[in-house]
């Protein structure tokens, strides 16, 4: 559109009408009015979309530090557990070392009584 006023202008052999400027003026003014609503809607939505967003984000880091407190507990919890095991372990492996010594005792004993009764 402008780019025909443009050629007409350059070919000085046309002239340009007032309708045709106030004509010019017109559209250059709806579009001005179409461009402006495109960017303030544009605007609005990226606006709403950042809100959106910045919301989620907050929202997300509180579920991770919640999460995060919650494995920490949870690893707290499991090395106390780790280290009753551990505990137990070493108290049964005890308790069957004296039960190997006991039984081996007793089995000398009674070869003992066996071999003094003889």
């Amino acid at each position: 559109m402008l780019t025909s006023v443009r050629t007409r202008i350059r070919a000085r052999h046309e002239c340009v009408t007032e309708d045709e400027v106030r004509g010019l003026k017109s559209t250059v003014k709806a579009l001005r009015k179409q461009l402006h609503q495109i960017v303030n809607e544009e605007l609005f939505s990226n606006n709403e979309a950042c809100g959106v967003a910045s919301n989620g984000i907050g929202v997300l880091r509180d579920e991770i530090l919640s999460l995060k407190s919650n494995r920490e507990q949870l690893q707290e919890v499991l090395d106390l557990a780790r280290e009753e095991l551990n505990e137990v372990t070493d108290k049964c492996a005890g308790e069957h070392e004296s039960r190997l010594k006991a039984v081996s005792d007793v089995a000398r004993m009674r070869h003992g009584i066996e071999e003094g009764g003889r």
